[in-house]
């Protein structure tokens, strides 16, 4: 071990100029509440520590406010004097309630109370939540540290690097980090075994050891910013409470009590559109917080402070450059403050770490437990993550119905229908200031006779009925849990109507019921009468078996990280949280499951049921075939389209922030101007009310390598995709065949370096797909969902003047994709039939349709989805596939012998007859046709990379293939 009690003589550089490296065990950077509590924990397991901090007084105002029964538990296993620690907090007398009312001194609407404070929680744990402002509580983890002769802190101590240690040590490897002292303007070198990495949200050091800081997977990457304003008045003559939420049009923000008497903070959410920061002079302020405290009373305002937050995590809580550091607290995840989690979270985060450092130290377990601290904890951070975002999400809701435009402040006041709405939805927020059993542990389920537990989390994007379902779905009853993503379309054939993820969840409590070894067979049964895209984690408590999969057609995500199955440990996820080979896409052939009941991992596979989809493969032996697919194919082929649309694209309710205009589309279409896009608009447009705008999005890149090779006069890099010339194209058409319609056009221009700036979060979001073309495809898609529309891009309307930019907010995107796969859309599809003809092309058209559950589909849903958007595919509707499928193959596409096939580079033109119409998916260009739309009838194919020029955008890239695996480097 390193020297005990250091001194600040001890990090002076000699006068010679050489640097002797202090040495310890532990090097702590950041000297916040996590880094010191990590410091005490590791001096109580004899371990020394030296935490260094880079300024001199860390927090100019309160911070987080609550410490929770379970942090307390810890903080008193530490030797923390709780008791003393709660003498300098607020009492539960004054931090005991929530209001949600107009002013401190107006209209109260409503109340709840603010955490389990008493001594009615003393049955579940002997240390009860209550309020300390973080400065306070980090200033008594200081005077604790001081204590320890194994803890030292140094502060104005910024950290620079980590290198390894050039002299030997035994078989101990260690680390040299280059510290500057800002009081002596000198450089010193701290020698040691670990490195934990505790400096915050803004974390310096991060980066320094190579760990990327992502969004949460499941959550979108929206930027809430904010405004804090500490003042000091004394208050005690209001009512007692520890949050007040103001509830006028005037009044939107949240004030915090730290101490009654004088500290208090004002937070507002700040529109940077239209909100500079420099509008929050300390006049501007002033005249906030009087208005909500509703009297004038003497304060000083303290500090203003801008901050921003949304949903991140570390990818790993090891560095791989220095296995040997590890990231904890706020610097290795960050959410929003609703629910108190963030604190709380890095004080677990440094208990977990720092017993197990004891571990390896004493002797008593190898090197390989530190691996579990990555497993154990980042789990956690997520699903308290996603639970400070529900309760984010519920206080929105509440504070929508306050500023609908009925609910004027006279209303407000006065119109006790108002006041019963908002009683209601404050109601509904009772659970997010409830939260002991969150608190004490988070979600999870200890197994039966084994020292094993599951963590679930899931993040809803609610696109079906009145209500928003929380996940993870629990019944109290049986134990069982299930995490949900998809649509139900249709339950044994029936449609399902309002939410589904409760319909889902009691089909499988049903099956669960079943005696053992029907079990696994009910619950494929139950899953096989699901049509519509999903994926699911169904963990049935009366067996102990995790079951989990995706639908037969691969439309949701899942995957599944078996990097440590040796250890008993898996994750299944819906995006990568790491970058390994042991990522992999959850295949769709079966229903995967796991049976936990021994303690070891007895991995199955359930058969769907019935059999899969099947082609019809009959040939044409001896039948005169049409020069054309039938009328009456035709008409089915419309049925089937509109009945599949009518699901996918009626009836989506609207639980999108309180701002969006009514006049926003809620659906919109993925739209290169192609055959396929294009079919789908025109007939979604005779399914829904003519007061609903639909928006094309059309998605092109400046590509530097295309407008290189180009000569001629300058012109616009967006306007010269091929991509973007057919969908004005096809978008002219709709506004002349179907002219009553607010068609809008949404043209999204990506500027090289916008796209690049992105490659990274690209990237991340594909794994495991990895080649150039994946990128290529997945940035387009990317792009096209963000719903972000940019400088030089537009918005195009036939009768309104230029949208604005926020008004791109459908969350429901349609694709044509399946349409090539069934109808022979791809060129190799006619190079089949020029060379066996219906024989080959029947083979062909098998391969493609039966690998679809195991190509793109997770990667396009991830892409989708990292933006809260949610991609429907009406061409690969179950009813549309059986249909399509049981066609003979004459009848969907228009090979035939002797009938010339256009060459892939030949320019589209308008037919003059629906028999001049290119053969490749005959069946839906017949369909167009008949729907008025002769051009769009007569497009060619073009995959997406091309038509929207994201393939081979750098310069060199001239010889680089699609298959050809991508260069992870930035």
């Amino acid at each position: 071990m390193g020297p005990v009690g250091v001194t600040t003589s001890d990090y002076s550089q000699a006068d010679d100029g050489r640097r002797d490296p202090v040495t310890t065990t532990a090097l702590i950077i950041g000297g916040g509440a996590t880094g010191l509590l990590a410091s005490i924990l590791l001096a109580r397991n004899g371990i020394d520590s030296i935490v260094v901090e880079r300024h001199e007084q860390r927090l100019g105002q309160p911070k987080a406010h609550a410490i929770n029964p379970r942090s307390l538990e810890i903080l008193k296993q530490a030797g923390i004097d709780t008791i003393a620690l709660r003498g300098m907090g607020m009492s539960p007398n004054d931090g005991d309630m929530v209001r949600f009312a107009t002013s401190l001194d107006g209209l109260e609407f409503g109340s709840l109370p603010y955490e389990r404070q008493g001594d009615d929680t003393k049955a579940i744990t002997p240390e009860p939540l209550f309020n300390i402002s973080q400065p306070v509580f980090e200033q008594a983890l200081t005077e604790a540290v001081e204590t320890y002769k194994m803890c030292s802190l140094k502060k104005l101590a910024q950290f620079n690097a980590t290198y390894p240690c050039e002299e030997e040590d035994g078989a101990q490897k260690r680390w040299d980090s280059s510290i500057f002292d800002k009081k002596s303007n000198k450089d010193f070198i701290i020698r040691s075994k670990y490195i934990l990495i505790c400096d915050g949200a803004s974390s310096t050091s991060r980066a320094k050891f190579g760990i990327p800081f992502s969004i949460m997977p499941g959550h979108s990457a929206e930027v809430f910013h904010n405004v804090s304003i500490h003042f000091d008045a004394d208050l005690r003559h209001f009512k007692s409470g520890t949050l007040w939420f103001f509830m006028r049009e005037s009044q939107r923000g949240t004030m915090i009590c730290y101490n009654r008497q004088d500290s208090w903070v004002y937070v507002v959410r700040r529109q940077p559109e239209d909100e500079p920061t420099s509008l929050f002079t300390e006049g501007y302020c002033r005249s906030m917080i009087d208005d909500a405290i509703g009297q004038i009373v003497p304060y000083n305002v303290l500090s203003i402070t801008h901050w921003t937050t949304m949903p991140q995590v570390a990818e790993y809580y090891r560095s791989v450059a220095v296995p040997e550091a590890f990231i904890l607290g706020d610097a290795a995840h960050a959410f929003p403050p609703t629910g108190g989690l963030g604190l709380n979270t890095g004080i677990a985060d440094a208990h977990n770490l720092a017993w197990k450092m004891r571990a390896v130290e004493a002797g008593w377990s190898s090197p390989r437990i530190l691996d579990s601290y990555d497993r154990e904890r980042r789990p956690i951070a997520i699903a308290n993550g996603h639970q400070s975002q529900i309760n984010l999400r519920n206080l929105h809701e509440l504070l929508a119905r306050t500023f609908a435009p009925e609910a004027t402040d006279d209303q407000l006041m006065n119109d006790v229908k108002i006041h019963r709405l908002l009683r209601s939805a404050i109601e509904k927020n009772r659970d997010h200031f409830d939260s002991i059993n969150l608190q004490i542990g988070t979600f999870q389920v200890a197994l039966p006779s084994t020292d094993s537990h599951l963590v679930f989390a899931s993040s809803v994007l609610a696109l079906r009925g009145s209500t928003v379902q929380e996940q993870p779905l629990v019944d109290k009853k049986t134990g069982c849990i299930f995490c949900w993503n998809g649509e139900a379309w249709k339950i044994g054939g029936k449609n399902v109507f309002g939410n589904d993820s409760k319909e889902v969840f009691s089909l499988l409590l049903s099956a669960s019921c079943s005696p053992e070894p029907a079990t696994s067979r009910e619950i494929s049964r139950a899953l096989s009468d699901i049509a519509g895209p999903f994926a699911f984690v169904f963990y049935n408590a009366l067996t102990s078996t995790i079951y989990y999969g995706r639908d037969r057609l691969g439309r949701r995500s899942l995957l599944i990280d078996t990097s440590s199955i040796r250890l008993q440990s898996l994750t299944l996820a819906s995006a990568a949280t790491r970058m390994s080979p042991s990522v992999s896409e959850v295949t769709t052939d079966v229903i995967h499951s796991v049976s936990l009941a021994t303690g070891n991992f007895e991995l199955d596979r359930v058969a769907w049921q019935p059999s899969s989809f099947l082609l019809n493969k009959s040939l044409a032996s001896g039948l005169i075939v049409p020069g054309s697919p039938s009328p009456a194919s035709r008409e089915k082929l419309r049925i089937y389209l509109t009945d599949a649309l009518q699901l996918r694209v009626r009836d989506i309710p609207d639980h999108s922030h309180c701002q969006i205009s009514t006049g926003a589309a809620k659906v919109a279409v993925l739209f290169s101007g192609g055959l396929d896009c294009t079919l789908l608009a025109r007939i979604t447009h005779s399914l829904l009310p003519l007061d609903e705008a639909i928006d094309l999005i059309n998605v092109a890149f400046e590509n530097p390598r295309s407008m290189a090779a180009r000569t001629g006069p300058p012109v616009s890099p967006y306007e010269l995709c091929p991509d973007r010339v057919t969908g004005r194209s096809s978008y002219n058409e709709l506004t002349q065949v179907c002219p009553e319609r607010n068609w809008r056009f949404v043209a999204v221009n990506v500027p090289f370096l916008e796209a690049m700036s992105h490659r990274t979060t690209i990237v991340q979001l594909m794994y495991p797909h990895n080649t150039e073309m994946d990128f290529s495809i997945a940035m387009a898609l990317y792009f096209a969902a963000r719903g972000q529309v940019e400088e030089g891009s537009d918005f195009e309307e036939p009768s309104k003047s230029q949208a604005t930019r926020d008004n791109y907010t459908a969350r429901v995107l349609l694709s044509g994709l399946g349409a090539d796969e069934i109808f022979a859309g791809y060129s190799r599809h006619a190079a089949a039939f020029a060379r066996g003809g219906f024989s080959d092309l029947v083979n062909e058209l098998e391969l493609d349709f039966n690998r679809i559950g195991s190509r793109n589909l997770g990667r396009d849903d991830r892409m989708m989805s990292y933006w809260g958007k949610e991609v429907r595919y009406p061409y690969l509707d179950e009813d549309f596939v059986h249909f399509a499928l049981d066609l003979p193959v004459w009848e969907k596409a228009g090979f035939r012998t002797g009938k010339p096939i256009p060459k892939q580079d030949e320019a589209t033109k308008t037919a003059d007859h629906s028999d001049d119409l290119e053969p490749a998916k005959m069946l839906l260009r017949l369909l167009m046709w008949d729907q008025g739309m002769k051009h769009a009838a007569s497009e060619r194919k073009r995959a997406i990379q091309f038509g929207a020029k994201t393939a081979k955008m750098s310069a060199g890239k001239g010889k680089t293939r699609g298959t050809d695996l991508l260069d992870f480097r930035p």
